[in-house]
C-alpha cells in the first residue's frame, strides 16, 4: 500500500535505486529520463560541468515527478475500483457489524487516498521549489560569467 517513498530525500534517490521496495519507481525515473532527453551525450559534453549538472537534476527531476505521478494515477484508479466494491457490498452485509465493517474500510481508504494526493501535492511542491532554485543558480551562474550590467562601460553616442 506505500508505493511512494516517505519523504523528499528518498524519492530524490530513486534515480539511483535499482533494489529494495522501489526498485521498479527507480527504473521507471531513469527510462523516463532516456525518453525525454533531447541533448545527445556530445552535446551535453560541451556544458560546462556546473551546467550539466544542472540538467542532470532538471531531468532527474522531471522523471521522478512523471514516475510517481503515473504511479500515483494507478494506485488511485485501484483504490476507487476497491472503494467501488466495498461500496456495492454494503446492502449485501447481512448484519449491522457487516455493515459498520464495510464502512470503516471504505473510511480507511478514503483516507488512504487523501494521504496519498496530500503528499502529491507535497512532491509538486518541492519540485517546483527545486526548479526554481536551479533557475536561480543559473542566473547566478550568468552574472557570475559575465559579470553585472552596472560593470559595463557607458555607451558612446554620437
Amino acid at each position: 500500500r506505500n508505493y511512494l517513498p516517505p519523504n523528499w530525500s528518498a524519492i530524490s534517490t530513486l534515480v539511483t535505486q535499482t533494489g529494495g521496495a522501489y526498485q521498479a519507481l527507480g527504473q521507471a525515473v531513469r527510462n523516463l529520463i532516456t525518453a525525454n532527453a533531447v541533448l545527445t551525450p556530445a552535446q551535453i559534453s560541451q556544458l560546462s560541468p556546473t551546467e550539466q549538472a544542472n540538467l542532470t537534476v532538471a531531468r532527474e527531476n522531471a522523471a521522478t515527478l512523471e514516475a510517481v505521478s503515473q504511479a500515483a494515477l494507478a494506485n488511485a484508479s485501484n483504490r476507487f475500483a476497491s472503494l467501488q466494491q466495498l461500496i456495492q457490498a454494503i446492502p449485501s452485509a447481512t448484519d449491522q457489524k457487516g455493515a459498520l465493517d464495510l464502512q470503516a474500510r471504505i473510511q480507511a481508504e478514503q483516507a488512504m487516498l487523501e494521504n496519498e494526493h496530500i503528499k502529491l501535492q507535497e512532491l509538486n511542491q518541492s519540485v517546483a521549489a527545486q526548479s526554481l532554485a536551479n533557475q536561480q543558480a543559473a542566473q547566478e551562474e550568468a552574472v557570475a560569467g559575465i559579470g553585472s550590467l552596472r560593470t559595463l562601460p557607458p555607451l558612446a553616442l554620437p
